[in-house]
């Protein structure tokens, strides 16, 4: 069942709340007067964010030379002809392309910036499209605990107000920051990203 919701009736902060607490997976579509975002949700994770005004996992891969142009192509041609919907960064380590460890915290880092370019968002609508075969996922894709990382946005705001944008500016937390570097290191079994359970799909959210 697909879900749809008005903004400011309901704030992107409660909406996303709603999303994880259903530990919802699907994509989110979420659309503010001239913007548009796009968000893949593995059982209330986000795993994956197309957000106007914010570069995108692939180009920033190649920005920091983690994959060559060609190599990117070759991702993106694959999703166009794949019928799934897995994120780049998984993609580029399951190819073999990138080591994960070095994947991972750029993806982290864009899955970050996106959601918090999306809290930011007061007018406009959120559909929620339940997809079951994203189920396929691997239990170690990068991703986002919105639960988490709202805390994290709310908590930030309080110290704003008490002390004024000038100390923190868009800096998170940091004990939040702490946590995420605990999160992040990978054991050498972690190092290396499961494959998808379907080997002939990937995704159409990218870059």
């Amino acid at each position: 069942m697909a879900f749809h919701v008005h903004l400011p009736g309901m704030t992107m902060f409660d909406t996303l709340q709603v999303a994880a607490s259903m530990t919802f997976t699907g994509r989110m579509t979420v659309v503010a007067r001239s913007k548009i975002g796009r968000l893949t949700l593995l059982r209330g994770r986000i795993v994956a964010a197309s957000v106007d005004g914010v570069c995108r996992v692939g180009e920033r891969l190649l920005n920091a030379r983690v994959v060559s142009s060609n190599d990117l192509q070759s991702v993106l041609d694959r999703q166009q002809a794949s019928t799934g919907d897995f994120p780049v960064g998984l993609l580029v380590s399951t190819m073999g392309l990138a080591d994960a460890r070095e994947v991972r915290p750029i993806v982290l880092d864009q899955l970050r910036e996106a959601c918090g370019e999306i809290l930011s968002w007061d007018h406009g609508s959120v559909d929620l499209t339940p997809d079951p075969d994203l189920e396929g996922l691997a239990s170690r894709t990068p991703h986002v605990e919105i639960s988490g990382f709202l805390l994290e946005v709310a908590h930030l705001e309080d110290l704003r107000v008490v002390t004024g944008p000038e100390q923190y500016g868009n800096s998170p937390h940091p004990d939040a920051e702490a946590s995420n570097a605990a999160d992040e290191e990978d054991s050498p079994d972690a190092a290396e990203d499961e494959a998808p359970d379907h080997s002939d799909t990937e995704t159409s959210s990218t870059s």
